[in-house]
Parts: C-alpha cells; structure tokens; sequence
C-alpha cells in the first residue's frame, strides 16, 4: 500500500527541498542558467485549456500540445533514448485521441480504472514511438518509462515509472497488504498493455483504500498545501522519487561546493531544515544512528566520486549535547 500520511509529508517536502537545491546548483554551472519546461508548466496548460472546457488533444492545441509535450519529456531525462520530433508527437497524440477521450476524466482513487480496460490498454499501445528512437528507429517500441511520464503529463494518473520510482515501489512496501504492484518488475521496460493496466488498477484501489487507513483523509486534497493543483499521479511520484532518504542533504553539500565552500557546520534544527522533514528521536539521542545513516548516506551518495579520487563530504565532528554537526570536505 501506499506509505501514511506523515511519511507522505517527510518525502513531499524532502523532494520539494531537493528540487530547490538542484535549481541552484544548475543556475551556478550554466550561464546563464538554463531554462526547462516542467511538469508544473505541462499542467498548467492542460489546466488552462481544460478551464476553457476544451481539450489539449482537440485540433485547436494538438500542435501546441506536442510542442510542449516534446520539450516536457526532454527536461525530463529522455533525450538519450531518443524523442520523438514533435511533429511525429502530433501524429501519435492523434493515434491516441478517440480513447484518450474516454479516460481523461478518470482520477486515481475513484474506484473506476477497472473499467476503463479497453480505452487505458489502448492509449498505451498506441504510444509506442514517442519515445527509445534511439534503439528504435521506425517508433516500433517505447518502454514504460517514455510512455508513463507521457500520460502522467497528459493524464496524471500514474507516475513516471523510471527506474528509480520502480526500485521503490519494489523496496519500499507498507502495510496493510497488498504489499506491491502486482505486474511490476525489477529493470524490466517493456510492459505489455494488460500488465501496465493492471498496474493502474492496483494504484486506484491504493489511492481508494489510503483513506481508510489515514482517518478518512482524501488521498488527492491531503497534500494540496505541499502539491498545490498537482494531480494525484505526480503526488505519488514525488513520494517514491527519491534515491536515499536523505536526498537533500547530499545537494545541499553539493551545492555548497559548487559555491567554493568547504565545511558546513550545523545545528540540528538547521538540518531539518536543510532536510524538509524533522529528525527522529534517535538522531537527538544516538551518535551509532548518525553511523549508520548519515555517514552511511556520504559514503553511498559518493562513490564514485571516492573512486575518482575527487573530493568528498565527511561527517567531521557531531555534538549530540550542543544538537550540532560538522562536514567537512577532504
């Protein structure tokens, strides 16, 4: 199932505070910094066109849609496998239209996926090509990664199942059962319709089933402060989307060396705040829990870095009285 409210919260605000730091560190490497057309600029045209009680698939926008489409998935990471110009986006968004018409109303966590088989396996199918040209040159295929962060971005009702959004599905398993997806699979990237449907339909009854377990909380309105106007796909995207649980930490030190620096001394309460999220009791008490997660996050996050023999992020001092920690690059 899908982690609880407050871990939800602790991952939200962690990936929020992530983005912040890796926005700053891009804006230090390239002059002048460079510019992306995000999900957050995807959906605010969607939202704008659909306010007008139109579609972003209708003649009128299809063109600006594959445009936009296009330069989306691009500042998303699928450059190397290869996008489809947007031309031939166009092409596919008109493939996809008539069943697209179908779904697009359909939100995760109404109970409803179940019987939209035929129109969801069908816009799945027919999305082959707008992604992997690179080791697909006709469009005869596009793994689920092209194709799930294509609907997240013209749907949002599933997250962009790359590979580390896979990794912690299959990682990270909560309680009550069922505790994975039942179609999922470790470093596979070819899905078949039926087993991506059954994916979706596994994710509506999470999405359903949260609230049960979360005192009634609606799963789409719990985070609105946090996901203001993001549908409930990119939520769940933002919650598995994490490499360690202490992301923000590793691109905070990242971004202090990218602006000459060379130790960081912090208070605990400045770590949270660093972090997103709030340290457990442990952390306030244990010296062995700063070992076994933050020294162990370092060492980890910056492997290949140690190998190169570059410079690195060390734990150097810790205070558990003074709540004060010390890093330090050697």
């Amino acid at each position: 199932m899908l982690p609880d409210y407050n871990t939800c919260i602790d991952r939200i605000k962690a990936y929020n505070q992530t983005g912040v730091y890796k926005k700053q560190i891009r804006e230090i490497s390239t002059h002048p910094p460079q510019l992306k057309f995000g999900f957050k600029d995807f959906w605010k045209y969607k939202t704008v066109v659909e306010n007008e009680g139109c579609s972003i698939l209708d003649a009128k926008y299809i063109s600006d849609t594959a445009l936009k489409l296009h330069d989306f998935l691009d500042s998303w990471g699928m450059r190397r496998s290869g996008i489809a110009e947007p031309k031939d986006i166009e092409q596919i968004l008109n493939k996809i239209r008539p069943y697209y018409d179908h779904i697009q109303s359909v939100m995760l966590g109404s109970g409803q996926m179940c019987h939209n088989e035929k129109w969801i396996e069908a816009v799945y199918d027919s999305l082959d090509g707008i992604t992997n040209l690179s080791q697909y040159p006709d469009g005869g295929k596009s793994s689920v990664t092209g194709k799930s962060k294509t609907l997240l971005a013209l749907w949002g009702q599933t997250p962009g199942f790359d590979s580390l959004i896979t990794t912690n599905f299959l990682k990270w398993s909560h309680s009550p059962a069922p505790l994975k997806l039942r179609q999922l699979r470790r470093g596979e990237e070819w899905y078949k319709p039926n087993e991506f449907f059954a994916m979706i339909v596994d994710l509506d009854e999470w999405v359903l089933s949260w609230s049960k377990h979360n005192n009634n909380r609606s799963f789409s309105d719990s985070f609105s402060n946090l996901c203001s106007g993001l549908p409930v796909g990119r939520i769940i995207d933002q919650v598995y989307n994490w490499e360690y649980e202490y992301d923000p930490l590793i691109y905070y030190l990242n971004l202090l060396k990218k602006q000459g620096r060379s130790e960081a001394s912090l208070s605990f309460k400045e770590l949270e705040g660093v972090l997103g999220f709030d340290l457990c009791k442990s952390a306030y008490e244990d010296p062995k829990w700063w070992e076994d997660n933050i020294v162990k996050l370092l060492e980890k996050a910056q492997k290949k870095a140690f190998k190169k023999g570059n410079y690195v992020w060390k734990k150097d001092k810790l205070d558990i009285l003074g709540q004060n920690v010390h890093f330090v690059l050697s």
